[in-house]
């Protein structure tokens, strides 16, 4: 989703396609995802640093341990691990927004784990209620993420279609998220781009083990120019980069030809064995 990426795309290839796959709109959802979570994260610490000097002020006016009795304390100490546990789910568990509602980990009968921080057990579902409840926003931006799953999973590539991403987009825009706002821009920028990848090209047959039988959609994605892009990545890393740009061409046209093959051992037949058998 780089914009000179597309003009280039245009230049060269005006009959291409252009195409922003739901990983890609996925990988920029939770990247904005992740700045509500720490500044989530920054309030409740700041909240708690906060809380912890109120409690060592009302000690301090109190001999010993006498200040445990007082209401005032109670009431500050309280609410002290209740950010604390806050605290302690967005820094552990921050992983679990992320994360869809259907899940077999968030089963309601799953077998909860020994949590050391609240000394009991707990279930993920437990950890995730906990970590909704924190903050407005990040449950406002849980939601924003199914509507955003929903629109990947509903999508056609037809009117329909078109008018669910324009409920989508209506619904990042009204936000009052300020992160989820840019993701509208970006939605708007790349609104061709995006409503492409609904595009069906090919239907493939998953069948398992009881010769059952799935049918599954394969739209339009960049699957095949990110491995594209991945292997010369590797091999300038391998090659510690090339000054010659004629000799880092043909290497990389070797590299993806499918008819390429090469052998660290010479093969039968060859003449390199011809001649050392000669000898």
């Amino acid at each position: 989703m780089y914009p000179a990426y597309r003009k280039m795309v245009k230049a060269c290839f005006p009959n291409a396609i252009g195409v922003v796959d739901r990983f890609h709109v996925m990988q920029e959802f939770t990247r904005r995802l992740t700045k509500v979570r720490i500044r989530v994260m920054n309030r409740t610490r700041a909240r708690r640093e906060r809380l912890k000097e109120e409690m060592k002020a009302v000690e301090s006016d109190f001999p010993r341990e006498r200040y445990r009795d007082d209401p005032c304390w109670q009431r500050i100490s309280a609410d002290w691990q209740k950010t604390s546990d806050q605290y302690y789910v967005l820094k552990h568990f921050h992983w679990l927004l992320s994360k869809d509602e259907d899940l077999d980990i968030f089963d309601p009968g799953r077998e909860g784990q020994y949590n050391r921080h609240f000394q009991k057990y707990m279930t993920l579902l437990q950890l995730r209620e906990i970590l909704l409840g924190i903050d407005p926003e990040l449950e406002e931006a849980v939601r924003l993420k199914r509507v955003l799953t929903h629109m990947y999973e509903s999508g056609t590539y037809d009117k329909a279609g078109e008018q669910l991403f324009n409920e989508t987009y209506v619904a990042f825009r009204n936000s009052s998220i300020k992160e989820m706002n840019g993701f509208s821009r970006t939605m708007k920028e790349w609104r061709d781009e995006i409503f492409n990848s609904f595009n069906t090209v090919t239907v493939e047959y998953m069948v398992n083990r009881r010769s059952e039988y799935t049918i599954k959609s394969v739209r339009l994605h960049n699957g095949i120019i990110e491995n594209r892009n991945k292997m010369i990545k590797c091999m300038k890393n391998n090659s510690y980069g090339f000054i010659n740009w004629v000799r880092f061409r043909n290497r990389v046209m070797y590299v993806l030809d499918p008819k390429a093959t090469y052998s660290l051992e010479p093969r039968f037949g060859s003449k390199a064995v011809k001649k050392k058998k000669n000898k």
